[in-house]
């Protein structure tokens, strides 16, 4: 009886999390993009400019870096980038967002100071304003193509679109090569 009452008083209850986790994954052409992230809720705050600052590094979601994997290699907002797995950074402001892929994904929350030899791409996309109002940060994907896609983020009314684009061609002519 001791034994089990002991027992008892060392388990964790588990609750919900307040920014629950999330995966993502998406084929564009022939490769998959995965994103990996907490999804954070406004509860009645205003996000951009409080809870989220403007113009600062931001992990964009909650908890750990946002990871996003690319399987193949990629153009992000026109930039080449090696396939791997990267963090996904953010800089917020009013009309625009500048989007960081960063090698280190190991940060909990957003470095202090981005180091130049860990950056990947760096670019800036239109920050655009909607009448919808979205609770909840969510990263997803839209406007689908044969090789290229949207990488959406939304969040309070605001949505940003990172274009990414798959060199469907070469891999078609690779698979055909290697049979």
């Amino acid at each position: 009886l001791f034994l089990g009452a002991v027992a008892m008083g060392n388990a964790q209850v588990n609750t919900p999390q307040a920014s629950p986790a999330a995966t993502v994954i998406q084929t564009i052409g022939l490769s998959e993009v995965t994103v990996e992230y907490s999804r954070p809720s406004a509860n009645s705050r205003k996000v951009f400019g409080n809870l989220v600052p403007m113009n600062q590094v931001w992990r964009t979601g909650a908890n750990g870096s946002t990871d996003i994997t690319f399987k193949n290699d990629a153009t992000f907002n026109g930039i080449a980038v090696p396939a791997g797995k990267y963090a996904l950074y953010t800089i917020p402001s009013l009309n625009e967002w500048e989007v960081i892929l960063y090698k280190d994904t190991e940060q909990w929350g957003a470095p202090k100071e981005l180091k130049a030899d860990q950056v990947v791409a760096r670019t800036k996309v239109k920050a655009e304003k909607s009448s919808t109002m979205f609770e909840t940060f969510n990263i997803g994907f839209d406007d689908l193509k044969t090789d290229k896609a949207n990488l959406v983020m939304t969040w309070e009314n605001t949505m940003v679109k990172v274009p990414i684009v798959m060199d469907s061609k070469k891999q078609v002519l690779e698979s055909i090569n290697t049979t």
